[in-house]
């Protein structure tokens, strides 16, 4: 079997940020076997981002063990809540992936202050992104020909050779989420068809300040997009474990912005929620201080065994998780919700939790009938992490058996995915993928 797509991944626990940074990407790069073309980097943001200059220093590392091996090499990373890599699950460590293969392209942007402007730099995120994309003049035309010659019309639909993976500051308690207005400004640009997967950079919950970064770059309150042009396939899931519970109504009004879900079939929506649930409205309104410091409202923590959903056909549902309840009984969600949808209660445990990577995979592989997995990126939301608790690694050990590949990944503020059929949004309690095989799309 030709060797298409080459990757490995490392982690460091280092004390020192610099050192963590540096012995992560050289150890990736070993396992690799291959001088890298592109890089992950994904840090503890308790550990590594506890202040502006010790993440400095992470990235300096991680930059300078990419540098030295192909000053040519681009990378992207962040802060996070916990991290992910095919050797299972850790927190307080930095994880990094490489990848190197002919078939591969990538462009990095990045800006700063993305809350000044979220749907306009989102805009100009794609454009400058897709606009430093270079790709093979000779290879991929003929690549492209040859799928012509030899697949059907129904397998030359599906194959969109452009993805966008987005990286992005995450909420805190000075920040309000913006994705959903950063993935508007995105989409305006690349249509509804071009795959787009992400994540939000977060700080072990702690809530005060997360980082995103990339090519040596440490960005404020920024954003990168990667553009990738890729003539091997990729595959993409999503999985959350939840079902619904019967119990639906319409959104029959919202804040301006869509953050606010004022009213539920013409009532207060956290009147219609506390009756869903069977609780006192004043359970489900008031706030919990984490071990953290950060305090959430009630309905978020009970959002880990019921959270509410969006759906657009009563079979894909994706989640949305409630960050505060006004005065009003109106409910605030990261996400935007469209008036007149209908928003519905879900239910799941650990047990539909942990099931949710199996059936991620098995998504991801059908998306493109990959038989070949060769790397696996993954954006698994901070809430699973706590609903797990002690169970967390069997979530990575799952990921790891069902993939058989290198993979790294990280616990978010927020997952960038689309269900099957439908454009990217921001989701939440949610395991996203994408994963790209060693095959060729134009191959058999």
């Amino acid at each position: 079997m030709t060797k298409n797509l080459y990757a490995g991944t490392g982690i460091s626990t280092n004390d020192n940020a610099y050192q963590a940074g540096k012995e992560a990407v050289a150890s990736a790069i070993e396992k690799a076997g291959k001088t890298p073309e592109f890089g992950f980097v994904f840090c503890s943001g308790g550990k590594y981002g506890r202040d502006d200059q010790t993440i400095k220093e992470l990235v300096k590392g991680a930059h300078e063990a990419f540098m030295e091996v192909n000053p040519k090499c681009k990378w992207i990373g962040c802060t996070t809540c916990g991290e992910l890599h095919e050797g299972g699950f850790s927190n307080q460590s930095v994880v990094a992936a490489v990848l190197s293969s002919e078939y591969l392209k990538f462009s990095n942007t990045g800006i700063n202050k993305i809350h000044d402007d979220p749907v306009n730099f989102g805009m100009k995120l794609a454009k400058d992104a897709l606009a430093n994309l270079a790709t093979d003049k000779y290879l991929d035309p003929f690549i492209h020909f040859t799928a012509m010659k030899k697949k059907t019309p129904e397998q030359l639909i599906k194959m969109i050779p452009y993805t966008l993976i987005v990286l992005n500051t995450g909420v805190s308690r000075t920040l309000p989420p913006v994705e959903s207005e950063l993935l508007e400004g995105i989409k305006s640009v690349v249509g509804a068809r071009v795959p787009i997967v992400g994540g939000s950079a977060a700080d072990d919950g702690l809530m005060k300040k997360s980082y995103v970064f990339h090519d040596g770059t440490l960005l404020d309150d920024g954003a990168v997009v990667t553009a990738v042009f890729s003539d091997l396939k990729i595959g993409f899931g999503v999985a959350h474990g939840y079902r619904p519970v019967g119990k639906v109504a319409f959104v029959s009004d919202v804040s301006p912005d869509g953050h606010v879900v004022l009213k539920l079939d013409n009532r207060p929506a956290a009147d219609v929620v506390a009756e869903w649930l069977g609780l006192p409205k004043e359970e489900i309104v008031k706030m919990i201080k984490l071990p953290t410091g950060a305090e959430i409202v009630a309905l978020n923590a009970i959002a880990q065994k019921n959270p509410l959903a969006s759906s657009e056909n009563s079979s894909n549902f994706t989640l949305r998780v409630p960050v505060g309840v006004t005065p009003e009984g109106g409910i605030v969600f990261a996400p935007r919700i469209r008036k007149n949808s209908a928003l519905y209660l879900m239910e799941g445990d650990k047990q539909s939790v942990l099931n949710a990577a199996d059936v991620l995979i098995k998504n991801a592989k059908n998306d493109f009938v990959i038989k070949e997995p060769a790397f696996g990126l993954f954006f698994d939301c901070s809430l699973r992490w706590f609903i797990l608790l002690e169970e967390v690694g069997k979530e990575a050990e799952q990921l790891s058996k069902n993939l058989g590949s290198p993979f790294i990944g990280f616990y978010t503020y927020g997952e960038l995915a689309a269900e099957k059929g439908e454009t990217a949004s921001l989701c939440n309690q949610t395991l996203a993928a994408l994963i790209i095989s060693n095959e060729i799309y134009a191959g058999d």
